[in-house]
């Protein structure tokens, strides 16, 4: 894991988030697909927890997201923004998704 500016960590796997909080990290996208079906899970693209968040490679794939269809490049924007949007120094979110996803959205064609 590297590093590349404060609080964000990106790290090369694709992770499975279950409805207990359960996190399941795969090397690739399909074995994190049969993961989400196994676990009953979500491929996740981050997770934050307080002000620290991981970026995984599920942040890194075209994706179909609240904004419509995104790109790899405008679906890591949209992760980084929505991560954000969790932390007490960001949004202020704490654990809500749907508040996350405002945060994302409003910031998100900001220059």
């Amino acid at each position: 894991m590297k590093t590349f500016f404060p609080n964000f960590t990106f790290e090369a796997s694709y992770a499975v988030l279950t409805h207990t909080g359960a996190v399941y990290k795969y090397d690739s996208l399909d074995a994190a697909v049969s993961g989400a079906q196994r676990h009953q899970g979500t491929i996740v693209g981050g997770l934050t927890t307080n002000n620290v968040s991981t970026i995984y490679m599920g942040a890194a794939v075209s994706s179909e997201l609240p904004i419509g269809s995104a790109s790899q490049q405008q679906t890591m924007r949209y992760i980084l923004l929505h991560e954000t949007g969790h932390r007490p120094n960001g949004g202020r979110c704490g654990g809500s998704e749907s508040c996350a996803d405002v945060y994302a959205i409003s910031h998100f064609y900001k220059n």
